[in-house]
């Protein structure tokens, strides 16, 4: 039997988890493969891990509880798990690469701000970028809520200076869209291509998705 998070939140909420036999009472209680997990009566298999690369589309979403459509959930049937989840987040309106996956300790150090792991993205804007943005970024923008980011990257790829790319080691809520809006611009697409070294394949079309082995996921901690 497999249960998904929310399920397995909701059923340690209640008191129907437990583990060797006795109950357990947090989320992130440590368990391994050795140990004899029931929930609601029923016997528990550890899955083995499972990395999955997806192009994500616009209008598909990182959030369980959305209305719109949940990233796992739109999966082709050869990928589909009860236990998968989003590493992290990206807007409904974002496409690019998304890391959906069951293992929860490899999530966290993806998105832990601790290990400073490079998110490229390509942005089409309203305006051109200039030097002063480009030193901003360096040297850490100031958000409007005065929230201070850590220093990042603003690269123009194209003559007008309208589609750049944004490199950042951090993952705010709306952290693009609102530094653009800190530097009196606004994004008109947003596409994430890389995380670490780990790039997204050429040949993955929006709302395609692949499994790759451990060593692959892996490669977003290679600097």
């Amino acid at each position: 039997m497999c249960i998904s998070r929310s399920d397995a939140r909701r059923l340690i909420k209640i008191g129907k988890v437990f583990v060797n036999g006795e109950k357990a009472k947090a989320f992130d209680t440590k368990i391994s493969e050795a140990d004899e997990i029931m929930a609601d009566g029923k016997k528990i298999e550890l899955a083995k891990t499972v990395y999955i690369i997806m192009n994500k589309q616009a209008g598909v979403v990182c959030d369980d509880k959305s209305s719109a459509p949940y990233a796992p959930d739109t999966l082709p049937d050869n990928l589909k798990r009860k236990d998968l989840f989003c590493v992290g987040r990206l807007d409904k309106d974002t496409t690019g690469l998304l890391l959906i996956t069951n293992d929860g300790e490899y999530a966290h150090s993806v998105i832990s701000p601790k290990k400073h792991i490079e998110k490229r993205y390509q942005a089409t804007l309203e305006n051109a970028v200039n030097e002063n943005d480009i030193e901003q970024a360096e040297k850490g923008i100031v958000l409007k809520d005065s929230t201070n980011l850590l220093p990042s990257k603003i690269i123009p790829i194209t003559p007008d200076k309208k589609t750049v790319d944004f490199i950042v080691t951090e993952g705010k809520y709306h952290q693009i869209k609102r530094m653009a809006g800190a530097l009196d611009n606004k994004i008109l697409s947003l596409h994430r291509y890389k995380i670490g070294e780990l790039e997204l394949p050429e040949n993955l079309s929006f709302g395609e998705a692949k499994r790759v082995e451990k060593e692959q996921a892996f490669l977003v901690f290679k600097k």
